[in-house]
């Protein structure tokens, strides 16, 4: 969803890992979802005229992300974990990978959004800009 250039609209930019070249198809439905309750949301429907949205697709290795504590680790784009700071539920990705692939997709953003293949229930995904999870 685009409503003007981004130098005058606040971009929000949702983007996947975890999810294989195969499942690029249900990475566009789960972040449909998400983006669609997104912009349900009063603060950011009341403001939709000010916002673009947009979804980056990135292809992983593997599905799934990194579960350490349960021994489990994939290859994935961005590095996606479970159990960041301890918490069972946090994921985490690597902020500098997020950039690098937004990045060359769209040079100016103000807010991004990791969505991970579920292999569990998340909790919170950080956005780029907030500290780094490792």
């Amino acid at each position: 969803m685009e409503s003007g250039p981004a130098n005058v609209r606040m971009d929000y930019v949702f983007i996947g890992d975890g999810y294989t070249a195969a499942q690029i198809g249900k990475w566009r439905t789960d972040a449909k979802k998400v983006i669609d309750g997104f912009l349900a949301d009063p603060l950011f429907a009341a403001n939709r005229a000010s916002i673009n949205v947009r979804r980056v697709d990135v292809a992983s290795n593997q599905s799934g992300v990194d579960e350490p504590d349960q021994g489990v680790f994939r290859d994935t784009a961005m590095d996606g974990n479970f159990n960041c700071f301890n918490i069972d539920r946090l994921l985490c990705v690597d902020e500098g990978k997020v950039r690098e692939f937004v990045g060359s997709v769209l040079p100016l953003i103000s807010a991004t959004s990791s969505l991970s293949f579920p292999t569990r229930r998340a909790m919170a995904a950080p956005a780029v800009g907030s500290p780094p999870c490792r």
